[in-house]
This record gives structure tokens, sequence and C-alpha cells, in this order.
């Protein structure tokens, strides 16, 4: 599903760890190459994965769906190549086999300001059974609410 398209598409849709505010060390690096961020969001359904060292979510993309997941997104200005490849890596992407991981990265069409746009995005790509659905979608809300 990794094509070399992303040489051409700077734009990467997220709705978890590496939005704007998230203090990991993989947000930070990708945020100094980011020039503009766009609040966005995307149909599917969002689920919690708590069973690791911390909660994180996993988006369900459908396009059919009722449900959105709201997210940002960024418009990457610089080393767009070798942050998708160390966010691959981060998202347990291989690179001999990019289908077999939690996640994929896909071009996935996205709701803006500006319309809909076609934007990088990690989506589900194992069964989800058992994981909690996120209400309303929202990351940001949901570990603010835990508080």
């Amino acid at each position: 599903m990794i094509e070399n398209k992303f040489k051409t598409n700077n734009k990467l849709f997220v709705y978890g760890t590496l939005m704007s505010g998230f203090d990991n060390p993989y947000a930070l690096q990708l945020h100094r190459s980011v020039g503009k961020v766009v609040k966005a969001s995307i149909k599917g359904e969002l689920y919690i994965v708590s069973n690791w060292h911390f909660e994180y979510p996993l988006a369900v993309f459908n396009e059919q769906s009722q449900f959105e997941i709201k997210g940002e997104v960024l418009e990457i200005e610089n080393n767009l190549e070798e942050l998708l490849e160390v966010l691959d890596k981060y998202e347990g992407i291989e690179s001999v086999n990019p289908d077999a991981g939690e996640y994929v990265r896909a071009e996935i069409p996205v709701s803006t300001e500006n319309g809909i746009e076609i934007c990088w995005a990690y989506i589900n790509n194992k069964p989800f059974e058992g994981l909690s659905r996120l209400d309303g979608g929202d990351f940001r809300a949901y570990l603010k609410n835990k508080i």
C-alpha cells in the first residue's frame, strides 16, 4: 500500500500522539518540519488501545461511516521522505512487509476548511475487536477529560 507518491503529497493527517502539542520525540521531530496545521477530520471510528505502557488511538477509516475522527492536517515543508520513514517505524510499519503491522500508511480523503484533500494517514490494519470506541472521535478531548 505504501508507494513512492510521498515525494509529491506532503500532507499528513494525524489524530493522536503526533498532533501539535504532544511532546514525544516523534511529534517534536515531525513538527520541526511542519509549516501549516489545519483542523481536519476523516470518516470512521476511533478506538483506544490501552494494553500498552500508554494509551493511544487506532483509527478505523470508513468513507461510509456516520462517525468522524478529529485531527489535524500537517503540511510538511521539508525532510518529507525522511520523516515518513521515521514515522513508519514509530507506527510499526516495516519497509520489507508494510502491510503486516497494526497500522498502514495510506492516502485517504480528509475533510478540512478547504474542502476534501487527499492526505497520508496511519490507519488500522488489524482486527480491533475488544477495544473501546471513543465517542466523539477526538483523542485530545479524551485525554483532557481523563484528568
